[in-house]
C-alpha cells in the first residue's frame, strides 16, 4: 500500500510540475514571439528610413540639377531637362518598387511568424489541456497529494536504507 501511495504521488506531482512548466513554456512563447514581432517591426521600419533618405536624397539631386538647368533661362538645354525629369520620374517608381519589395518581406516574416508561434502555442495548449483533463479527472487525488515533493533519487536511498535497518532492528 505504502508503494502504491508513493507511486501515486509522485505521479500527482509529475503532473502537476508538468502544468506548471506547460503554462510557463506558453508565456515564454508569447514573449518570444512579442520580442520578434517588434524586432521585425522595428528592422521593417529602419529599412523603410533608410530607403526614404535614400530616394529623398537622389531626387533632391535631380530637383537641383533641374533648378539649374531652368536657371540658364533661355540657353537651358531642353534635352537634358527632358533627361533630368525622366530620372525623377524613374526615381520614383524603383522608389515605390523598392517599398513594395521591403512590404511584402516583411508581411511574409510576419505571416511566418505568426503560423510558427500559432503552432507552437497549439501544441503547448493541447498538451496543457491534456495534463489539465488528467487533474480534473483524478482531482481527489491531486487534492490529497497537492504538497508532495518528489524525493530524488538519493534521497529515496536513504530512506530505503534508514528503513530498512529498522525493520532489522524490529526483526532482532
Amino acid at each position: 500500500l505504502k508503494d502504491y501511495q508513493e507511486s501515486l504521488a509522485e505521479l500527482v506531482a509529475n503532473h502537476r510540475d508538468q502544468i506548471a512548466t506547460l503554462k510557463k513554456d506558453i508565456a515564454s512563447e508569447q514573449k518570444t514571439y512579442n520580442k520578434s514581432y517588434q524586432e521585425r517591426t522595428q528592422a521593417y521600419q529602419d529599412e523603410l528610413n533608410k530607403l526614404n533618405g535614400a530616394d529623398d536624397d537622389r531626387k533632391k539631386d535631380v530637383e537641383t540639377q533641374i533648378a539649374e538647368e531652368l536657371a540658364k533661362g533661355r540657353y537651358a538645354d531642353l534635352t537634358k531637362l527632358a533627361s533630368l525629369r525622366a530620372r525623377l520620374v524613374y526615381e520614383d517608381a524603383a522608389h515605390k518598387e523598392s517599398v513594395a519589395t521591403a512590404d511584402k518581406a516583411y508581411r511574409d516574416d510576419l505571416t511566418n511568424l505568426q503560423t510558427s508561434h500559432s503552432e507552437r502555442l497549439a501544441a503547448l495548449q493541447t498538451s496543457l489541456d491534456t495534463e489539465m483533463a488528467i487533474q480534473k479527472q483524478y482531482q481527489e487525488d491531486f487534492n490529497t497529494y497537492r504538497d508532495y515533493q518528489i524525493a530524488d533519487d538519493i534521497t529515496k536511498l536513504k530512506a530505503s536504507y534508514v528503513e530498512k535497518q529498522a525493520e532489522d532492528l524490529r526483526a532482532h
